[in-house]
């Protein structure tokens, strides 16, 4: 039987997918059921306390599915796990492949700056963009002609001012050539990672992740774009594939979510919506996920494998996907978090049940549970802080004003390890 709960939460997480991943071969959306109400009045610059709340924010490893889930290890675990019990062949690279390297390593650090501005500028356009795209494919409006030239405008200033060929020819000599320096690459990547480290006065350590923008603009007006899910987007947007391919929904699933986040297991419960029309408005934004402790190159180089006499020599990481292919990977970190999505000002327009609406506001007045609406939440404490942040539920619309995650971009991690039998390993 058709559950119209389920169909609802399916397809908006399709169209909201279609509207931040624009390679779904490279990347997966994984969504939150419910957002989490972020921080507030923090100053990560200043105090190390308030830098590890917001790393911790992102230091799951995530689950390879479409749902936030969390594996329960720290990402920065895994990667340490690699440093330490990891195994390289012999330096391989010739000199004129090394002189190659120092060239494209002095042309990657005197543009990366400015490719990055560039970058970021595009995948906040690219947002907007892919937005109103689905919307048109869905039979809603048709992008907006001042929105195609300003994307055309920011792939260009990418182009030209972000030195993206530049930098991308620079970033593939160095992803080929660099891991056959193995003594230089294994060492920068191990200082790397003790420079990110980090110790509050508390005594906990932790490895300090940066944001782009920082923390204090994501409160900011700028940078902010519409999205909308309307009853022709119900009924139009196709689901995703990989809705079936990564996990079902709970057969008890309702569209609204009560969880008890402060018991020693994050136990939830639903209720469902009666079929109804709702409309669904927001504004997103992209926040970019940096971690300078970590060398993108180590999780996709094949010059190294774990050894045979270390403490996790059967380590897999992950065992490659294929998703077109039907192919799911496994493994301790199939996914990586490359950034997060915010939204603010929720407004969902509908016809709510009495019954419904009283259940929700009674948990609401309790203080006791998260209470959410899909991705959305409605009522809970920001991230940790105790603060309780509440929203609005009525008969007729749910409004929600505060800033919160509803999700994660995260880029599939290729096989690992997957080393070459071509290089000189150790009998």
């Amino acid at each position: 039987m058709k559950n119209w709960n389920t169909d609802f939460f399916e397809k908006l997480y399709a169209k909201l997918s279609v509207s931040l991943i624009e390679n779904s071969r490279t990347h997966l959306f994984t969504m939150s059921n419910p957002g989490k109400f972020l921080p507030s009045g923090l100053n990560p610059g200043v105090k190390l306390e308030d830098a590890a709340i917001l790393s911790s924010i992102v230091e799951q490893v995530p689950e390879f599915s479409w749902v936030e889930k969390q594996k329960g290890r720290k990402i920065s675990e895994v990667y340490n796990s690699i440093l330490n019990y990891k195994e390289s062949p012999a330096n391989t690279g010739t000199p004129e492949r090394m002189a190659k390297l120092r060239e494209a390593e002095m042309q990657y650090d005197r543009y990366i700056e400015e490719y990055q501005v560039h970058k970021y500028a595009y995948d906040a356009v690219q947002l907007e963009y892919l937005s109103a795209k689905a919307t048109q494919e869905n039979g809603g409006a048709k992008i907006p002609r001042t929105l195609m030239i300003k994307h055309e405008q920011t792939v260009n200033k990418w182009i030209a001012r972000g030195r993206k060929n530049q930098v991308e020819l620079s970033l593939a000599i160095i992803k080929e050539y660099q891991p056959l320096d193995a003594a230089n690459f294994w060492k920068q990547a191990g200082e790397q990672f003790q420079n990110g480290q980090h110790t509050t006065n508390t005594g906990a350590v932790f490895q300090l992740t940066d944001f782009y923008p920082n923390y204090k603009y994501w409160f900011e007006n700028s940078g902010w774009s519409a999205f909308s899910f309307d009853q022709q987007d119900l009924d139009q947007q196709r689901k995703s594939g990989l809705t079936g391919l990564t996990g079902d929904l709970d057969p008890s699933f309702g569209i609204f979510n009560l969880s008890n986040k402060q018991s020693d297991r994050n136990q939830q419960s639903f209720l469902k919506m009666e079929e109804t029309a709702v409309k669904v408005e927001c504004q997103l934004k992209q926040i970019h996920i940096e971690r300078k402790w970590l060398k993108p190159l180590v999780l996709s180089s094949n010059a190294w494998r774990m050894d045979k006499n270390s403490a996790e020599p059967n380590l897999s990481l992950s065992s490659g996907a294929d998703l077109e292919k039907g192919i799911v990977p496994v493994g301790e970190m199939t996914l990586l978090p490359v950034s997060a999505i915010i939204c603010k000002n929720l407004k969902v327009n509908g016809r709510f049940a009495d019954d419904v609406v009283q259940k929700i506001n009674g948990e609401i007045e309790r203080n006791e549970l998260a209470v959410g609406f899909g991705p959305f939440a409605i009522a809970d404490q920001r991230y940790g802080q105790n603060e309780r942040v509440r929203g609005m539920v009525t008969n007729q619309v749910i409004e929600v004003t505060e800033e919160q995650i509803i999700g994660i971009i995260c880029e599939i991690l290729p096989k690992m390890p997957n080393p070459n039998p071509q290089l000189p390993w150790k009998k």
